[in-house]
């Protein structure tokens, strides 16, 4: 199974997308919360990828939720 990306409630194909989209919108609020909430079977490296991503792009406040 692939990991699927979502933000709010529109699908990413990939993590490129969704960087794509990260980006727009940290460079218009770079304090904007971004909450990553990675689902029960995504690996924690893919998570973490995405905190990567987020922080990479200048996001001031990046939340991982833990389960």
């Amino acid at each position: 199974d692939r990991v699927r990306y979502q933000l709010n409630d529109e699908e990413m194909d990939s993590l490129e997308d969704l960087t794509v989209r990260m980006k727009a919108i940290i460079g218009v609020r770079p304090d904007l919360p971004l909450v990553i909430d990675p689902g029960d079977n995504v690996p924690a490296k893919d998570a973490i990828d995405v905190y990567a991503a987020a922080r990479g792009l200048g996001s001031l406040a990046v939340y991982l939720v833990g389960r």
